[in-house]
């Protein structure tokens, strides 16, 4: 892959056929999945401002329509894969969700609490700024 996240002990990268994955920077251990087996049709954004690693360097951050084509969410999975991931954005109303464009990365606070993102999920006509607490 030739796109990757530095921070703290760990790079998160992303390979040629869409797998988001993390591993040591030491090489200690073998790289690890971060998202999971996405439904037929569907990815991982593949701009890098569609994912990064938090600020304290514990949760990889992703965009994906991993649960439903079309219905792109954001997650958020501790960067070693020790748990499951968790959904921060609400309940989607229709297709659509997160927006990730090239000039406009996710925005994680620097309190290290919540990331702000933008998405259409409540009107789909209306995209609007949102925050969800970290897990």
């Amino acid at each position: 892959s030739s796109t990757q996240v530095v921070r703290g002990t760990r790079v998160l990268y992303l390979t040629i056929f869409g797998a988001l994955r993390s591993v040591p920077l030491d090489g200690s251990a073998p790289s690890v999945a971060i998202n999971t087996p996405l439904v037929v049709g569907s990815e991982v954004v593949s701009l890098l401002s569609g994912w990064q690693i938090s600020l304290d360097g514990t949760l990889a951050l992703y965009v994906a329509d991993e649960r439903q084509d079309e219905r792109f969410e954001l997650f958020a999975r501790p960067i070693d894969a020790s748990a499951p991931a968790v959904v921060l954005t609400s309940p989607m109303l229709h297709p659509g969700g997160v927006q990730i464009e090239p000039s406009q990365d996710l925005l994680l606070l620097q309190s290290a609490t919540h990331v702000v993102y933008r998405s259409n999920h409540e009107e789909p006509a209306v995209t609007e700024l949102f925050s969800s607490e970290l897990p």
